[in-house]
């Protein structure tokens, strides 16, 4: 009996690590995945500070399926992480200084859609990309360098 005591002793602790720590998911990796099996018909690219005021707001929609599946091309499969709420909230004020984008790839609403007919993606001026999917903010981990000033020379926006 003293045995089974020391024994349950042991164990019962080691068990409970292992099964707390399982169901721990703070180290949960996510990647970003873009479908859409009708692809998008081109890309809306704004000022970010259009989201608070209307003077000196600037858009263009760049009407290119191929463009779309760029951006897919060079974002998809990149890890994320769910920032809290004090990250977003400190990274808002920065959406307001000249340089930050919001970047929509677009189709026009279907019948029926399901909410799959933009995909936006805010563009901060230090390089961070954050992307809503379901509902759920994340932000890129190691965007790549650039991006937005790459697309913008490739694609012909001036602004």
């Amino acid at each position: 009996m003293k045995a089974m005591n020391k024994l349950f002793l042991v164990f019962f602790p080691f068990v409970l690590f292992l099964l707390v720590s399982g169901c721990s998911n703070t180290n949960v990796s996510k990647t970003l995945v873009i479908e859409n099996p009708k692809g998008y018909e081109g890309i809306l690219v704004s000022d970010a500070s259009s989201l608070v005021k209307t003077d000196g707001y600037e858009e263009v929609f760049v009407k290119s399926e191929d463009k779309a599946n760029e951006l897919i091309d060079l974002l998809n499969g990149k890890d994320l992480f769910e920032p809290n709420e004090k990250e977003i909230q400190k990274r808002a004020a920065t959406l307001e200084q000249s340089g930050s984008y919001r970047v929509l790839l677009y189709n026009k609403p279907s019948v029926n859609s399901k909410g799959e007919d933009i995909l936006p993606f805010l563009f901060y001026q230090d390089g961070t990309i954050q992307v809503d999917k379901e509902g759920t903010s994340y932000f890129i981990k190691n965007p790549p360098k650039d991006l937005l000033t790459q697309l913008k020379t490739d694609w012909n926006i001036k602004f």
